[in-house]
């Protein structure tokens, strides 16, 4: 496996796991209660969002073929 797999599953993973944490954060109770009297927390949609970019970057980077140099 080279560098620039191992780096993108690193990015997938972290992707994941900041997916996971922004829906579980988006609908704690704190956070619910909170929204229910007026606060705006943009924490767990801006976690969703960074995980979502994260995981993107992951795949690309193992998709992508490596160029040749001739």
């Amino acid at each position: 496996m080279s560098g620039k797999a191992a780096g993108g599953l690193v990015l997938i993973l972290a992707g994941v796991v900041a997916l996971i944490w922004g829906i579980m954060y988006t609908n704690s109770l704190q956070t619910q209660l909170a929204n229910a009297f007026g606060a705006h927390d943009n924490t767990g949609p801006l976690a969703i969002g960074a995980g979502i970019v994260l995981g993107i970057i992951g795949l690309v980077l193992i998709v992508k073929k490596p160029q040749s140099t001739t």
